[in-house]
């Protein structure tokens, strides 16, 4: 048998024993997740010496609609996806507990809160057919408009605001405003052709989006949360070798340690970005704010009536940490 022929048997050997895996990600690739995901194959990749392979595919190049990436990724689509956790409520209503309005407006408040989420998230995961690898914040919601924000309760009456999911959309229909959901797509065009008056997401995403070259003002609302995470179709889990599978959990585990610090250190660097543009940041009214949070207290009460014990049970579990919290 010559050497060509043995050289040729073993890289197909070699070629067989590599385990691909397709990772899907919306998240444009400067983003913090974006960054830290591929941080995360190269480390996989790494530690199995190459028996494992993630190939990532980001800025929503397989074209997978943000609502869609649950059931996607279920159904074997793609292997491994980044997923906005609120925007899989259609399927799974858990996933959008943390982004109810006002119920977490920090860092500090969101940890808490996970440490009573994470097991319920994992369960639904797993009857998704999937497993969680991290999970990871994106900063606090503030309003981006093209104009100062008077200090009184009807503040925002009549604004067209661009939200993201059901919750965002009511919310500010309650506070007088003209809500339009739409995609990331669309805002952009959406406020060069002045369709909108303004848009209602993180700091990130505004410097992402360039927003100075449109807007003015960003008022800190600070009204939402929200994560995303990052998970595996289980039977393609189950393909990776077992002795690789505590490795792999270990640096997911070690990436979302280091999302939570980035996220922090994006949205701090982020207000600095848009301040040197000349975007000038104010905290709400106290007008605004007190019918804000009125408006955020109908909102989840709502929510608890048509949720199960479950849901009712988190809430009432966070909001005694909150006050046991010095």
């Amino acid at each position: 048998m010559s050497a060509a022929v043995v050289f040729m048997g073993l890289s197909t050997l070699a070629a067989q024993a590599q385990e691909r895996l397709i990772y899907a990600s919306p998240l444009p690739q400067n983003e913090y997740g974006a960054y830290y995901g591929r941080m995360f194959a190269d480390e996989v990749k790494a530690k199995t010496n190459g028996a494992v392979e993630i190939l990532v595919r980001q800025n929503g190049v397989l074209g997978l609609k943000g609502s869609e990436t649950l059931a996607a990724t279920r159904d074997g689509l793609v292997h491994m996806a980044d997923m906005q956790m609120n925007q899989q409520v259609g399927d799974e209503s858990i996933f959008g507990i943390e982004s109810l309005p006002c119920l977490v407006r920090n860092f500090e408040d969101l940890r808490n809160l996970r440490s009573l989420t994470r097991p319920h998230f994992e369960q639904a995961a797993k009857r998704f057919n999937q497993k969680i690898l991290f999970i990871y914040p994106m900063p606090s919601q503030n309003l981006f408009v093209n104009k100062e924000i008077e200090p009184g309760a009807d503040a925002l009456k009549g604004l067209r605001i661009r939200t993201i999911d059901k919750n965002g959309t009511e919310f500010f229909s309650r506070l007088g405003a003209a809500p339009i959901q739409m995609p990331w797509a669309e805002v952009i065009p959406a406020l060069s052709s002045g369709l909108l008056d303004g848009v209602s997401t993180s700091s990130t995403t505004a410097v992402s989006g360039s927003f100075w070259d449109f807007l003015t003002h960003a008022t800190e609302l600070h009204w939402q949360m929200n994560s995303f995470m990052a998970s595996v179709n289980l039977d393609a889990w189950q393909r990776i070798p077992a002795h690789y599978r505590p490795l792999i959990e270990k640096i997911g585990k070690e990436i979302e340690s280091k999302l939570w610090e980035a996220a922090i250190q994006a949205d701090n660097s982020a207000k600095a970005t848009l301040q040197a543009h000349g975007i000038i940041f104010s905290k709400p009214g106290e007008g605004l704010e007190s019918q804000m949070l009125l408006k955020c207290d109908e909102i989840v009460a709502r929510y608890l009536e048509v949720s199960t014990d479950r849901e009712s049970l988190i809430i009432d579990e966070f909001k005694n940490l909150s006050v046991q919290a010095p």
